[in-house]
């Protein structure tokens, strides 16, 4: 099966009695490369400063990110190498179902387009469409490479505010890149609100920001957001760990 043909088997499942729940759509590797793409300006505008987090989710995490009243992006990985991200108008819960249907149906087939994919070498950055005029940043025009050709030497990806460029890891199947957050500075505990204290009790240097997550019951971004608040402050360091 082609990308292209996947692409549009992903979007035909992620429907509600012929409804599309979708309106443009990424798939994107936890390498940061990119597989398909319609995602307009303005969704990319939103999911550009969260890209770096997005590659470190854990199988089955979601982020959603709103973009206006009534559009929201939506984000998970539904397998161990592929990110799944939407543009919305429908109930974020529907939406997830879905994804959970993706998961399940095309998890296998997308990790081994990508590993096929990965194998030619390069790196596609996300492409985007034409969308309509918005008072938004908008990221460099990309054209879509055609399924056949070999893709370019990448362009530099814009790396967010805060974050630092990371060099590619190759990654065995069955792997997953985690970080692991350490609290350097006890004292921190004395002071902070106790909705983040929860949080910094299990920076302990062996359990992953997903493992955090999960045992808190709260979604990975939160877990995210406190520790990168806490190593600005320099009171918590934070490395990546391939895990198998």
């Amino acid at each position: 099966m082609s990308l292209a043909s996947l692409a549009e088997a992903i979007k035909k499942e992620m429907t509600t009695l012929g409804i599309p729940a979708v309106l443009e759509m990424a798939l994107v590797s936890t390498t940061g490369k990119a597989l398909y793409s319609d995602l307009g300006k303005l969704a990319m505008s939103k999911v550009s400063p969260f890209f770096d987090s997005l590659l470190i989710m854990g199988q089955g995490d979601n982020l959603s990110l709103a973009v206006d009243s009534t559009k929201t992006i939506v984000a998970s990985r539904v397998s161990a190498r592929t990110i799944l991200i939407a543009l919305t108008d429908k109930k974020i819960g529907i939406v997830l179902t879905k994804m959970g249907g993706v998961a399940d149906k095309f998890g296998r087939l997308l990790d081994e387009l990508i590993a096929l994919e990965e194998s030619k070498g390069g790196a596609m950055p996300i492409p985007t469409k034409q969308a309509a005029p918005e008072e938004v940043p908008s990221p460099p025009t990309l054209t879509p490479l055609p399924e056949e050709v070999q893709p370019p030497p990448p362009p530099s990806r814009p790396v967010p505010r805060e974050a630092t460029a990371r060099p590619a890891v190759s990654m065995r199947k069955g792997t997953e890149r985690v970080i692991v957050p350490s609290l350097t500075d006890l004292k921190v505990l004395e002071k902070c609100p106790e909705k983040e204290r929860r949080f910094l009790e299990l920076f302990d240097g062996a359990l992953s920001l997903n493992d955090i997550a999960r045992r808190l019951g709260v979604p990975f971004f939160d877990a995210l957001q406190i520790a990168n608040k806490y190593k600005n402050m320099g009171k918590v360091d934070m490395k990546e760990v391939i895990r198998g």
